[in-house]
């Protein structure tokens, strides 16, 4: 859904705190994303001090609470990972199936819960991101994609945890281990692209088939469009803050 910009956050080995713990499924138990959902894009999301606020263009306000629900444990599915979740309370259920006038469910994810990479690494994590919980793009990445592109995009179409500025345009592609302050990270792979890419996340509307047009003429490796680099938390890395502003040192 929407995008809250940081200037601080916890690290945690399933992602960044309150990041991607939370899913929306539809009446027959199926994850909704933007692929399908391009409006997702914009429902905005407000940090409060005991969850967060989403609102949809005219339709009032609701709270998603910070605290774990005291529902029974169910199971949840992304892509081919079964993963022990929560479901939210009704009035949050009801005010999701009005935003998209069909019924819908939103449940957390369990705190213990395990969840292998979707490609079967023995890296586990415990968050409903697509494969890896960060995400880390340079912004003179996009200043190469821009010089490219008839309109340039802004960062937000890539949806990424991390942007950094310097270094030469797709530096973080052969990075192995880096850290951000103190906290270390190693690398899972390049980041392939989806159609996600294409969607205004303003205003929720499809812009074409841009930026993975051109993406294609210079980024395809096999079948992927690539973009940024996915990575895991280093190993035994202790709970940390990140802050805006951070050094990033390449370790290797």
């Amino acid at each position: 859904m929407g995008r809250i910009p940081l200037k601080e956050a916890t690290v945690l080995p399933a992602g960044l705190k309150y990041d991607r713990r939370w899913l929306l499924l539809d009446e027959n138990g199926t994850f909704m994303t933007q692929r399908h959902y391009p409006e997702m894009a914009t429902i905005n999301f407000a940090w409060k001090e005991n969850g967060f606020e989403v609102s949809y263009k005219n339709l009032g306000p609701t709270l998603i609470p910070f605290e774990r629900p005291d529902s029974p444990v169910s199971v949840s599915q992304v892509w081919d990972d079964k993963v022990d979740a929560r479901k939210m309370g009704e009035n949050i259920n009801e005010w999701f199936s009005e935003v998209f006038n069909k019924k819908c469910q939103l449940v957390r994810i369990e705190e213990n819960a395990v969840r292998k990479s979707l490609k079967g690494k023995p890296d586990k994590i415990s968050s409903y991101a697509d494969i890896t919980p960060f995400l880390i793009i340079g912004e003179n990445s996009l200043n190469d994609l821009n010089e490219k592109l008839t309109t340039p995009i802004p960062m937000s179409r890539f949806r990424s945890n991390f942007i950094f500025s310097g270094g030469e345009a797709f530096c973080e592609d052969d990075w192995t281990k880096f850290k951000i302050g103190q906290i270390h990270f190693k690398r899972y792979k390049k980041c392939g692209r989806c159609k996600v890419t294409t969607i205004d996340q303003d205003t929720g509307i499809k812009m074409g088939d841009e930026p993975l047009a051109t993406l294609s003429k210079y980024r395809k490796e096999d079948r992927n469009l690539n973009f940024g680099l996915r990575a895991f938390l280093g190993d035994e890395q202790r709970e940390e803050s990140i802050k805006l502003g951070d050094e990033v040192v390449v370790l290797s």
